[in-house]
């Protein structure tokens, strides 16, 4: 039966409809629909009642599927060729996903070279939901910065709506390929995959799961370092849920490597992955993976996944052709229990994180006992033994062989004991902190990263949770983690809780206590909530420094660094410290270049904030210019504390009147910032800010607006409504209207940042906001609101801040309210 096109959307559109109908009413709809085509009516008859999967299209005419795929991306390859996207110019087509396609990029604009991977979402799955996914993807990967992840250097939509992605562009061949074509043995395709692990564990830590990890996502360069690619289908462990989990996701996964939750609908957590990679430990060492499902119905696949035991991995090594330079021989029971470990199809009963995998494979190449293997004294002894063979000499008698090696058992014993105990509470702690994102058993569909992270920190807190080290551990990593999320005061509670442990473990004058009080300041700093504390803890830990580890020490020149720059960033430009900055940060410097050198790039950027904190405009400049030369003698293209310190000089050379100089500074420095962190990164976000500023500053009003409007949507993607780093572009975007003579415009905007300043309480720099808003409604003949605001200013001025008469902001608001309606000196930030 010789079909066409028509026939087979026929066909498939009475299938699709009949199957709504109940069971006993189908054929009698088919032969009302196709009775007029015999041929295709027994087709339809005989696809309904055979025992498989709806039928459908796709089974039925998989060759037309392919036509009508070729084509789809032939158009959307014409849609897409030679065009821009920002400075981007899409090229030819690399690869295609369930998630979207990928192209080759350039950067077109003449800023700087450099190749690029363009993710762009097909035209045709562009609805509302596969747009949020999308962009999901694009928030996912903007906080992924990591050496085995490939980084997001930009992202935006395109003018017909079409969301995009710029990715850096990784020149490798997948895992299985690389280690293939060089014949690598097992210990060396094991180093590899735990170089996939560690970043897996870094996505994990940052509460993302990836959910299609398999070799084609994981490349190796030419130096041998792998990068992991696509994170198309992750999701943050905050938002998984039933729906979000299973239900969508069903062509976009890879069946061979998903693991056995991804089909059930069950929670998909850390070790989701841990399964898929253990699959990829079969594949580099055997060949091929446990369990071959691709090809089987949805419904086969998820008989076989949760029901099927999986092969060793050494009789799936011997039962194919393995791959070169591995021998089957060298696959030992510990290997085959670390495989299986991975793989069960419960996932309760597997690894815990990326982490215990990696530290079992870390173990087995180290000839140690293995997490995954009971591990009974004898072969323990014998481990050891075989570890240190060549110390235990022919001339040693037996019985003082089995003393040594009974007794390092016994010693073993009781560390792999502690280390599993450990072990346990810590995974025990992770498995009931995923557990949370399940909206069956934990915080629900409400749960968002800030939740979990939350909970993490509670559990953290819990003194019952692990040992004090492991706790200590446990909340560095999540402290770092809530302030990148920028949740000061939770980060704050972390920092003590650490700085109480250090003290009740070490005494006040430890080194690590200190280290943890001087992180417990620059958590306080962050919050801005008690500068006197801040800064009685800052001189806590430089006069202890001082005392127990000298006054030239490196720790010490870092505390006089610390309180130098409190003062010079942190203080009111009245308060006495403000004097003193200079000096600190002097006596630092003093110390890092007799203890490290004048070229040290840790004495590049003291001497850098030694500029900041000099008042004498030309000696400032020196200083700030030769502190970026000394970090630029080591820097690599994308250092981060570099390309802020151009920012920082930018606005310098903006304030001394150099202004093509400064505005291109700054242009570089947000560039090369979003190019190695993406534009949604909070620096990078400040940078563009700053930029805008410059712009404004002269003159250049119309690119002012439009850069100070992209940054406003920026900060609404990535931080609450009442966030501070709001007010910056709001405030901005006031001045530069009011600049282009438009307070009508300029209102808006201007009461908007007041109310977040006043949220946050910044006192000075909402006392100049209302100063500007006063000028806006005086300019639309609203003279009584605009004293009011002039008032308002004033009464914060100096009732809150203290600030004399004779200040020149005050100066200039109280030359307004005399001054009728002429003109008026302007009021800086």
């Amino acid at each position: 039966m010789a079909l066409d096109d028509a026939d087979w959307r026929r066909l498939d559109g009475a299938l699709s409809d009949c199957l709504a109908l109940p069971a006993g009413e189908r054929e009698a709809e088919l032969e009302r629909r196709l009775g007029d085509r015999p041929e295709l009516l027994a087709a339809a008859i005989e696809a309904l009642r055979a025992d498989a999967e709806p039928p459908s299209i796709g089974s039925m005419a998989p060759q037309l599927l392919e036509s009508m795929g070729l084509d789809l991306d032939r158009r959307e390859d014409e849609h897409w060729r030679a065009r821009r996207l920002g400075p981007w110019e899409i090229g030819p087509r690399i690869a295609s996903g369930g998630m979207g396609s990928v192209y080759h990029g350039r950067r077109a604009d003449g800023a700087f070279e450099r190749e690029v991977a363009v993710k762009l979402l097909p035209l045709s799955l562009q609805d509302e939901d596969m747009v949020r996914r999308f962009e999901k993807e694009r928030a996912i990967a903007a906080r992924l910065n990591h050496p085995g992840i490939a980084r997001l250097l930009d992202g935006g939509t395109a003018e017909d709506g079409s969301p995009w992605l710029v990715l850096e562009h990784i020149d490798g061949q997948p895992i299985d390929a690389w280690s293939d074509q060089r014949s690598l043995g097992i210990r060396a395709r094991i180093e590899l995959l735990l170089q996939v692990c560690e970043a897996v564990q870094f996505a994990h830590c940052n509460l993302i799961v990836h959910r299609d990890l398999k070799p084609a996502n994981i490349l190796v360069d030419a130096e041998g370092r792998v990068r992991l690619l696509d994170f198309g289908i992750a999701r943050l462990l905050a938002d998984i849920d039933p729906e979000g989990a299973t239900a969508p996701l069903g062509a976009r996964l890879t069946p061979d490597y998903a693991a056995p939750e991804q089909f059930t609908g069950e929670a998909v957590t850390a070790a989701t992955d841990v399964y898929a990679l253990g699959c990829l430990l079969y594949r580099l060492l055997a060949g091929r993976v446990p369990l071959s499902v691709s090809g089987l119905s949805l419904s086969g696949m998820l008989e076989a996944s949760s029901e099927a035991e999986r092969p060793s991995l050494s009789s799936v090594a011997c039962a194919g052709e393995m791959p070169p330079g591995v021998k089957a021989s060298e696959i030992d029971a510990d290997l085959n229990a670390i495989a299986a470990f991975a793989v069960q199809p419960e996932a309760g009963r597997r690894y815990g994180t990326a982490s215990d995998f990696a530290q079992d494979l870390r173990r087995w190449l180290d000839r140690l006992p293995v997490q995954a293997r009971p591990v009974g004294r004898w072969r323990k002894a014998l481990k050891f033994a075989r570890r240190h063979r060549t110390g235990l000499g022919a001339t040693v008698a037996a019985f003082v062989l089995l003393a040594v090696t009974a007794g390092a058992a016994l010693y073993q014993a009781d560390q792999a004991r502690a280390q599993r105990d450990e072990a346990q509470s810590v995974a025990s702690m992770l498995q009931e902190l995923m557990r949370l994102a399940d909206p069956n058993v934990g915080l629900g569909h409400q749960v968002n990263a800030h939740a979990l992270l939350r909970g993490v920190l509670e559990r953290a807190l819990d003194e019952s949770a692990a040992s004090t080290p492991t706790r200590i551990a446990l909340l560095e990593t999540v402290a770092d983690a809530l302030l990148a999320f920028e949740l000061a005061d939770e980060a704050l509670r972390a920092r003590r809780e650490i700085h109480r442990l250090e003290l009740a473990s070490r005494g006040p004058n430890h080194p690590e206590s200190l280290s943890a009080q001087r992180h417990l300041a620059l958590a306080l700093r962050q919050q801005r909530g008690d500068f006197e504390a801040t800064e009685r803890l800052f001189v806590d830990v430089l006069e202890r420094r001082r005392r127990v580890l000298g006054p030239d020490h490196p720790d010490t020149a870092e505390s006089l660094w610390d309180l130098g720059f409190l003062y010079l960033r942190f203080s009111d430009q009245a308060h006495p410290g403000r004097e003193r900055a200079e000096d600190l940060i002097a006596q630092a410097l003093a110390i890092y270049r007799e203890q490290l050198g004048a070229a040290h790039p840790l004495t590049g950027r003291v001497l850098f904030d030694l500029g900041l904190a000099t008042d004498d405009a030309d000696l400032k400049l020196e200083r700030m210019q030769r502190g970026i030369a000394i970090q630029q003698a080591s820097a690599t293209p994308d250092d981060l504390q570099l390309l802020q310190h151009q920012g920082d000089l930018a606005l310098v050379l903006g304030a001394a009147g150099r202004a093509e100089e400064a505005i291109a500074m700054a242009r570089a420095a947000a560039e090369g910032y979003v190019a190695a962190r993406g534009e949604l990164h909070a620096v990078s976000i400040i940078m563009n800010n700053n930029l805008a500023g410059l712009l404004r500053d002269f003159g250049r009003y119309e690119e002012a607006l439009t850069t100070y409007r992209r940054v406003d949507e920026l900060v609404r993607a990535v931080v609450p409504e009442g966030h501070l780093r709001r007010a910056f572009s709001l405030f901005g975007q006031g001045a530069t209207l009011m600049a282009l003579d438009r307070p009508a415009e300029a209102e808006a905007p201007l009461r908007q940042a007041i109310a977040v300043l006043r949220h946050n309480r910044r006192d000075n720099l909402e006392a100049v906001t209302r100063v500007e808003l006063g000028d806006a409604l005086k300019a639309l003949g609203r003279e009584a609101e605009a004293r009011a605001e002039y008032q308002l200013a004033l009464s914060l001025w100096r009732e809150k801040l203290g600030r004399a008469a004779d200040d020149p902001q005050v100066a200039a608001v109280e030359q307004r309210l005399t001054a009728g309606s002429s003109a008026v000196p302007a009021v800086t930030p």
